[in-house]
């Protein structure tokens, strides 16, 4: 929080918390019994499995990452993880019609460890790749000690922190069962959405939205639709294995929410009073983003989703009534069905 404070001020500014405002990661106690699937999940090259042996790492040359100092006592390991993420992408499957095109690696680490791991995938990349530039500048806040799950569209991983894990589940492997399924549904729908509608924001957009504050609006309705369609999703496929959804918050409840307090110290108040409000803009991106969602999936299923990812940009107030864009959507597609029996009748009187 330090480094993000003093960063804050400086000329990266608007970038980072661009960053922040958009990064996907919730966390949230689930309910009931796992249930097991057929598909198994890519290597992951994280820590060791305690069962059959873990394939290699995700970049050519890129070593696992190792625990500075003293080693500590892993509760959770590869194969816990690897478990989950079959059963979560089996009920994706089966329960929200979301299909990955390939799998995603599913990586444990500590938060130490991924940002190791993250500043060894940048190392990597050619120099002038600048492909990391925005999400490594947030990476203390990516791969902060709140932050259960993340997937990072560039890299093509799923990193599940593990220290989060613990403190979240008291230790409680059935607890942490049922909360890794939530998240980890809920970013393989970004993976998805990644891989089928190629939509999730690159930092090469992040850093123009930073530098042009008018795209914001565009990208903020764009965000809205990936975590109402994530929120959602992870809910149909959490019902669908007898489990109760992640707590879900009320527009309301997203606009009151504090996520920090900055005690008696003034430059910690500045401090959480931005974080805070990067926070409630987020969760209000979940909240309307959910209910857009549910009425698209109430209106045309999935299939509907996809329909909604091809009359892009949307706009903020679309994302606020589904009706908007119900509305939008119609007129689009009646205009494009009357260009179509122009253009073919044209056709047949060249051709005649």
């Amino acid at each position: 929080m330090a480094r993000l404070l003093a960063m804050s001020w400086c000329r990266p500014r608007a970038s980072l918390l661009t960053i922040a405002l958009l990064a996907c990661s919730p966390a949230g106690p689930t309910g009931a019994a796992a249930q097991s699937a057929p598909e198994q999940p890519p290597a992951t090259g994280g820590r060791p499995a305690a069962g059959p042996a873990v394939a290699p790492e995700i970049a050519p040359g890129i070593a696992p990452a190792a625990a500075p100092g003293k080693p500590r006592a892993h509760l959770f390991d590869e194969a816990f993880v690897q478990g989950i993420y079959v059963q979560a992408v089996s009920a994706l499957r089966d329960g929200a019609q979301i299909e990955l095109l390939e799998p995603v690696p599913a990586v444990l680490l500590t938060a130490e460890e991924a940002r190791a791991r993250r500043a060894a995938y940048s190392r990597s990349l050619r120099e002038d790749a600048g492909v990391t530039a925005a999400i490594d500048l947030a990476a203390d806040f990516v791969f902060s000690e709140s932050m259960l799950g993340r997937y990072l569209p560039d890299e093509k991983v799923l990193y599940i922190m593990e220290e989060v894990l613990e403190s979240n589940s008291g230790g409680d492997r059935d607890v942490a069962r049922e909360q890794l399924f939530g998240v980890m549904a809920h970013e393989l729908v970004h993976a998805h959405d990644d891989q089928v509608y190629k939509t999730l924001p690159t930092p090469a957009v992040l850093l123009e939205v930073a530098a042009d504050g008018k795209k914001l609006a565009d990208i903020q309705a764009l965000m809205t639709l990936l975590e109402g369609h994530a929120t959602y999703a992870a809910e149909l496929a959490s019902l669908h294995t007898g489990r109760r959804p992640l707590e879900v918050m009320t527009v309301e409840q997203a606009r009151r929410a504090r996520v920090m307090s900055g005690g008696d110290d003034p430059l910690k108040q500045i401090g959480s009073d931005i974080m805070n409000t990067i926070a409630r803009t987020k969760l209000v991106q979940y909240a309307y983003g959910r209910e857009f969602c549910k009425d698209a999936y109430s209106f045309g299923g999935e299939r509907f989703i996809g329909e909604v990812f091809t009359h892009l940009p949307l706009s903020i107030a679309e994302t606020e009534n589904f009706e908007l864009f119900k509305q939008r959507w119609a007129s689009e597609m009646e205009a494009a069905e009357e260009a179509g029996a122009v253009e073919n009748a044209a056709a047949q009187v060249s051709g005649s």
